[in-house]
């Protein structure tokens, strides 16, 4: 018997892209190319030959799990902030991603426009949310592919170190990063509490509270406190409290 079609995809004007035709020509001709890449590989001589086919565009789909996990940002963990992240990924790899489908573009976006000025689906638009990962090198697929695998696995924001550091660089990119800034958790400076590298091996009992005993500020220990001189304190004072 055979097996059921699957539900029907049609493009922009109204036609179906999934016919049985279409589906038995996309399949048997990616395995004639295949074929002739394989036919390259095991004889040099004929590489020449079969130079086009052997640096045609390839192309996987990875599904980003948006039904099981609807408020998880598998978006902005994939793009990063401005860009950067996708950006990344892309330099070193050498590969094109892409994240296409519904929810890709953001509502009330124009999206792409027609000549006539009409609003038209890009393609894969219709399909659920995915990543498209193009490139010629296999293996650059590969080693793109197992990029983004890792970051469409939830993890809880405390212990999401990659959503952490784009945290601090999107801070640093619009100017609100504050190098001086005392961690509450371990006591020492030069990063906050989401950021601090031992927040996993300290416990909640272990925290280490910081307060100025001069301005009562916890954003510094009292040694530090711009006001010290002028109050007059001559003593050391150590963890927010006076050393008599």
């Amino acid at each position: 018997s055979r097996s059921p079609s699957p539900p029907p995809v049609y493009d922009a004007h109204g036609n179906r892209k999934n016919t049985r035709a279409n589906r038995w020509k996309e399949r048997y001709t990616e395995e004639r190319l295949v074929c002739l890449e394989r036919i390259a590989e095991l004889c040099p001589s004929m590489k020449p030959t079969l130079a086009g086919v052997t640096k045609r565009k390839r192309s996987r789909k990875i599904p980003i799990p948006v039904d099981e996990h609807p408020t998880y940002n598998f978006i902005g963990l994939i793009i990063g902030p401005r860009g950067k992240t996708q950006k990344d990924m892309e330099a070193k790899t050498g590969c094109k991603i892409a994240i296409r489908g519904k929810g890709s573009v953001k509502e009330g976006a124009k999206g792409r426009l027609t000549k006539n000025g009409t609003a038209q689906l890009a393609e894969g638009e219709d399909e659920p949310l995915h990543v498209v990962i193009t490139g010629d090198d296999p293996a650059a697929i590969d080693a793109a592919a197992e990029m983004v695998t890792q970051m469409l696995v939830v993890i809880d924001d405390e212990k999401n170190v990659h959503k952490q550091n784009q945290l601090r660089e999107l801070a640093l990119l619009n100017g609100t990063l504050k190098e001086e800034e005392w961690c509450h958790l371990c006591g020492e400076k030069g990063h906050r509490n989401f950021e601090c590298p031992k927040k996993f091996a300290l416990n909640n009992r272990s925290v280490l509270k910081v307060k100025c005993a001069i301005c009562g500020d916890t954003s510094h220990p009292t040694r530090d406190c711009s006001l010290r001189g002028k109050a007059g304190l001559g003593v050391e004072t150590l963890g927010g409290e006076q050393s008599e």
